[in-house]
């Protein structure tokens, strides 16, 4: 699964549609852009409302379930100018792993309020099953001509949730060149979170204590993250597109997972205690992305597109998604999607750690989102259009992650499977009209 963009200490599965809600520069790059790719309002051509609504279900097999209800609406003012405003409630209920290793033994762990323990059986990966989450987020988008051939947009974005907050901002330029065939862009989005932990803040490196609320610093920390995006977009031929990005984000601030923890495994693999996980306090990221968007015949469109990430954690990656939009008659289409995902591990995940050790590593996570692992997900979307641009579909993927073990102390990974594979299903019904 893909690593969060955010950071955000939550469980695995938030990354993947928390990202999708949060406003941030490449959103308001591909507003700036999108008369050019030829998928945005821009070509509504009146000045009534486009309304986007969608239910998404996504639940991981014995771990988390996450229902998020979405709309989105956008109106077409005066002089090509474009008004968006979305709004997204997500709850996330079930388990999520808390970073501690299988073992041979039951084991108890303290809530993160440290007035509860709770316990997971031998050789089962320990998940933290009173994980329940809502969220709230709410964006707005403005997009507007400066001249026939540059273009403004800037936006404003909030979520709020039990634990986190964030404020985000966002401004964007594109400038068309060559009689409207190319496309420059420049986007910059600066963030800025607040996290307060149930419990309090945990003191990296120090070791939870069962049954308190002990070795805590605070209650809450901030997080500041600044995006810089610039990208080209090319007109090929009347049914060829091709777009590149490079992306650059740098955080600074409270980046740790306050629930995560590490086992401490004696010779034979045996829990010895667990320590909170510390990780640094800055991450640079780069990234390059590629894309390429054709029509087919009469309307059947192929878009695929390729993403590199790198950042100063020691985590890179390769990312390939496509789909084929294969349209049936006038009224239905389907679209068949495939995303392969692989990532290398941050240079200080562990999925435990020598008990022995007279002085542990200054950064260390157990958090999956970390390590080593591909992701594959596959499935199909399918449209129904009918009446005054109407259309309803139906989105059904399966998602497989697949991690790669480490050697720990007593070759513990022989044992008991310390990385176990995940499996995720994903609806979405969607509804779109105009009025």
């Amino acid at each position: 699964m893909q690593l969060d963009k955010t950071n955000k200490p939550k469980s695995s599965c938030t990354s993947r549609y928390r990202h999708a809600t949060k406003l941030g520069v490449a959103a308001g790059l591909a507003q700036a852009t999108t008369a050019l790719l030829g998928t945005a309002p821009a070509l509504a051509g009146d000045k009534s409302w486009d309304v986007d609504t969608a239910v998404l279900y996504y639940s991981e097999t014995d771990r988390v379930t996450a229902v998020e209800p979405v709309i989105s609406a956008t109106k077409k003012l005066e002089g090509d100018r474009f008004w968006n405003i979305k709004l997204a409630i997500d709850s996330l209920t079930g388990a999520t792993p808390n970073g501690a290793s299988p073992a041979d033994e039951v084991q108890t762990f303290s809530t993160p309020s440290g007035k509860n323990t709770y316990q997971t059986p031998e050789s089962e990966l320990p998940l933290d099953d009173v994980f329940k989450d809502t969220r709230a987020a709410l964006s707005t988008q403005y997009t507007a001509p400066l001249s026939d051939t540059l273009r403004f947009s800037g936006g404003i974005a909030a979520s709020r949730e039990y634990d986190y907050q964030s404020v985000a901002l966002n401004v964007n330029i594109a400038k068309d060149l060559n009689q409207h065939n190319t496309t420059l862009s420049a986007g910059l989005a600066l963030a800025g979170d607040r996290i307060k932990p149930v419990g309090g803040k945990p003191i990296p490196l120090s070791e939870m204590t069962i049954g308190s609320n002990g070795n805590k610093e605070g209650e809450d920390d901030n997080k500041t993250v600044t995006d810089l995006l610039l990208g080209v977009t090319q007109v090929m031929s009347p049914r060829w597109l091709v777009q590149l990005n490079y992306s650059f984000s740098n955080q600074s601030g409270y980046l740790n997972d306050a629930y995560k923890v590490v086992s401490l495994l004696d010779s034979d693999g045996a829990p010895q205690g667990y320590v909170y996980e510390s990780r640094p306090d800055k991450r640079t990221k780069h990234s390059i992305f590629m894309r390429s968007k054709s029509h087919h015949g009469k309307d059947n469109i192929f878009d695929i597109s390729y993403r590199y990430h790198t950042d100063d954690w020691g985590i890179d990656s390769h990312t390939i998604d496509t789909r084929y939009r294969w349209q049936l008659n006038e009224h239905h289409y389907l679209e068949p999607h495939l995303r392969y995902y692989q990532q290398a591990g941050a240079d200080f995940y562990v999925q435990g750690l020598d008990a022995s050790l007279t002085e542990l590593p200054a950064n260390i996570s157990a958090d999956s989102r970390l390590g080593e692992f591909t992701g594959t997900t596959f499935g199909a979307k399918y449209g129904y259009l009918f009446g005054d641009n109407k259309e309803i579909n139906l989105r059904i993927e399966r998602y497989k992650q697949t991690g790669e073990h480490q050697t720990l102390p007593g070759n513990l990974q022989d044992r008991h499977n310390t990385f176990p594979d995940l499996d995720a299903i994903i609806v979405q019904v969607g509804y779109s009209f105009k009025f």
